[in-house]
């Protein structure tokens, strides 16, 4: 399951189709997104896979647990313990899938551009040559 906002959802499906749909049931993939409403199984932190783009999109896995809120936590423990999997889960998928996810859902979004960064050096360039001269013009 991905929990996000309806927009990145919906631009998720169809990218996840594309490189995903030979790993995908037809049966349990939604073609648009799908509000969650079911308040009585809200999914907490522990089972989330993997958080996006600053943990505004999440994958979750039904039936994984990655224990994060049992409180067994050694906080000072330099190794983290390693939490497997669920029987059953195809990791083929949720590769393609955490593949495609991050790669889709970018924390900003890298061809935007204002202008070449050579002007801005040259303006800069420009305005303390102008306020030197101002300086020691006689």
């Amino acid at each position: 399951m991905v929990l996000a906002d309806k927009s990145t959802v919906s631009s998720l499906i169809g990218t996840v189709n594309a490189n995903c749909s030979s790993y995908l049931s037809t049966d349990n993939t939604s073609s648009s997104p799908t509000p969650y409403t079911n308040q009585s199984t809200t999914p907490g932190p522990e089972k989330a896979v993997q958080y996006y783009r600053a943990s505004s999109l999440v994958l979750l896995l039904v039936g994984y647990n990655s224990g994060v809120l049992n409180g067994t936590q050694n906080l000072n423990a330099s190794v983290s313990p390693v939490i497997s999997l669920p029987n059953g889960t195809d990791s083929t998928l949720l590769m393609c899938l955490n593949d495609t996810i991050g790669r889709a859902v970018p924390l900003v979004d890298a061809g935007f551009r204002t202008g070449p960064p050579a002007v801005y050096t040259l303006l800069i360039a420009w305005l303390l040559a102008g306020a030197f001269r101002s300086m020691f013009w006689f």
